[in-house]
């Protein structure tokens, strides 16, 4: 199965949350190291402001696979490479 990534088309600018009374942003961690020597695929991408999470599933017939996609919206969403500085400077 491949990954599903999100095309950089939709992703956008961090929004500061000056002047927002609810303000919901996202941060993506990265594998660990035991997950990646286990062979585990990341099945969260991101690009802000989308979050996609990847559900590996069979089709009909029982042996196909297949990645079911679901994307979720927040206000930012930052990826496991930017900073911990990006992130206090677009939220605080």
């Amino acid at each position: 199965m491949k990954e599903s990534k999100i095309s950089s088309s939709r992703q956008k600018p961090h929004l500061p949350s000056l002047g927002m009374n609810i303000y919901v942003c996202v941060r993506k961690r990265p594998l660990f190291p035991k997950e990646k020597k286990d062979g585990q695929i990341d099945c969260v991408s991101s690009g802000n402001p989308v979050i996609r999470v990847g559900e590996p599933k069979f089709k009909v017939d029982g042996i196909t696979k297949f990645i079911d996609k679901h994307d979720h919206i927040f206000d930012n969403v930052f990826s496991e490479t930017e900073s911990t500085e990006d992130l206090y400077l677009n939220s605080v």
